[in-house]
């Protein structure tokens, strides 16, 4: 079922910036990082992110550009990272 005038694709990115709203500080930390792009890949799934000049997130296509970071998530250790954020180093890793 789809809901019809909803981009699932933009679904992520949204979540992102609602949780952004409250954190200044993450806000303008991402900031320093406008116009670059970033992926999250777990396992088969994959999204990619444009940083904006506010710090907030729009979705990116994927193949526009080369992503300048892409963090990785094996999707048999996901149930764990969720459990567990802080143990971020375990379980993510970036390129």
């Amino acid at each position: 079922m789809t809901l019809s005038g909803i981009d699932p694709a933009a679904i992520p990115g949204a979540i992102a910036n609602r949780m952004l709203e409250r954190e200044a500080w993450a806000r303008q930390r991402l900031a320093a990082h406008a116009g670059r792009v970033f992926v999250v890949a777990a396992g088969p799934v994959a999204a990619a992110f444009a940083i904006d000049e506010a710090g907030k997130l729009a979705s990116a296509s994927a193949g526009a550009r080369a992503p300048d970071l892409t963090l990785k998530l094996s999707p048999l250790d996901l149930p764990a990272f969720l459990a567990d954020p802080t143990r971020w180093d375990r379980y993510v890793t970036a390129d």
